[in-house]
């Protein structure tokens, strides 16, 4: 008995906890102005590192799970919501996590995961390469000064 409430336990335990990750359903995505309120950190940054950090999902008050998932460092250029600092790390926790690549500058809106504390900026906010981000930089207005 004690076997089966095991496998139960992991088997419920794993659905709850992968079913944000199961599909990316955002609706329509905000423009810059509405998302720039929405989320914690809106920034223009290069992409320094991709490495992996730990991490525990809450499933709720008496489940969780740790493990570790993609951390996204990168050095800050310009800022238009957050903390101050020349760093924010960026984890990539569900199926909607922007895929980001090594190198490439990006305006970033990000928000706190619901899984976790940890930023994660999703495909559900208009984050994007710098090339393709002008008219969204020109919208948010002038940065905050450093």
């Amino acid at each position: 008995m004690l076997r089966f409430a095991t496998h139960a336990l992991v088997v419920g335990l794993s659905l709850l906890l992968c079913k944000p990750a199961l599909s990316c359903q955002c609706g329509t995505i905000p423009p810059p102005a509405e998302a720039l309120a929405r989320a914690e950190h809106v920034f223009l940054g290069l992409v320094e590192a991709i490495d992996e950090a730990p991490v525990t999902l809450k499933a709720d008050d008496t489940h969780s799970w740790s493990g570790s998932v993609p951390r996204i460092t990168f050095r800050v250029g310009q800022r238009w919501k957050g903390a101050p600092g020349q760093r924010v790390f960026i984890h990539s926790i569900t199926n909607c996590a922007y895929k980001f690549e090594l190198g490439r500058s990006y305006l970033v809106f990000a928000e706190r995961s619901f899984l976790t504390e940890a930023l994660e900026a999703t495909r559900c906010l208009p984050t994007a390469p710098r090339s393709y981000a002008a008219e969204s930089i020109r919208s948010l207005g002038p940065p905050l000064k450093p």
